[in-house]
């Protein structure tokens, strides 16, 4: 009896490890693997840790990757409503809706990320762009001044050029020309040939300067 017993209690551990190892690689494949193998990976190791958060932040990336967006938005929008207050979860579902094109579904997302985190830098570049596609350019150029102020060229470049153009706010051109000289300083090659120009026709009220034009020219390039 007790020679049974032992028998079918290693057998019983046997199992137990065997089931152990397959969890395992059910967990490495859905957190390291690849394409439609990942999804399945996923759902397998979803099946004993249901609740696992980078299992299910991986099944929905990897949904997403595999094309398809209904599933991917959808565990993202899951995700998010499990963590009402994670600014995370928010901006992984709105930058899933933004890549599945649905902008105003996005923004609404978004928003709930920004008013969690204001300073999440990447939930504000993705409301410029859901705010830019919903036609709500306001709320587009506000998202950029906040960019601005963290110290993003682009955001500094959108300003200027929303300054210029009256997008989102009114036309000042020549208060978009500190706003493109910022841009340049932090980088953006764009601003840097945009200061060429300004300098060397004298616009937006700024007076012709063909050495300060040379001199952002040869930066640009």
């Amino acid at each position: 009896m007790k020679r049974a017993l032992f028998a079918a209690a290693l057998a019983s551990a046997a199992l137990f490890a065997a089931a152990a190892a397959f969890a395992q690689d059910f967990r490495d494949g859905c957190l390291a693997g690849r394409g439609a193998d990942k999804v399945r990976a996923c759902n397998e190791a979803l099946k004993t840790a249901p609740k696992d958060l980078a299992l299910r932040r991986a099944l929905a990336r990897a949904l997403m990757d595999v094309g398809d967006g209904i599933g991917g938005t959808g565990e993202y929008g899951a995700i998010a409503q499990d963590r009402p207050d994670d600014p995370q979860a928010w901006f992984d579902y709105g930058t899933a809706l933004a890549t599945d094109y649905r902008f105003a579904e996005a923004a609404v997302a978004i928003e709930s990320a920004l008013k969690l985190d204001p300073n999440h830098r990447d939930a504000n570049k993705i409301a410029v762009l859901a705010y830019e596609r919903a036609g709500r350019d306001a709320e587009a150029y506000a998202a950029n001044l906040r960019l601005a102020g963290m110290g993003d060229a682009i955001g500094m470049y959108d300003v200027a050029e929303s300054l210029l153009e009256g997008r989102g706010v009114k036309s000042d051109p020549p208060a978009s020309v500190p706003w493109f000289r910022r841009a340049a300083e932090a980088g953006h090659f764009g601003a840097m040939a945009k200061l060429a120009k300004i300098y060397a026709e004298g616009l937006y009220g700024e007076k012709r300067d063909p050495a300060l034009a040379a001199e952002w020219a040869k930066k640009a390039e």
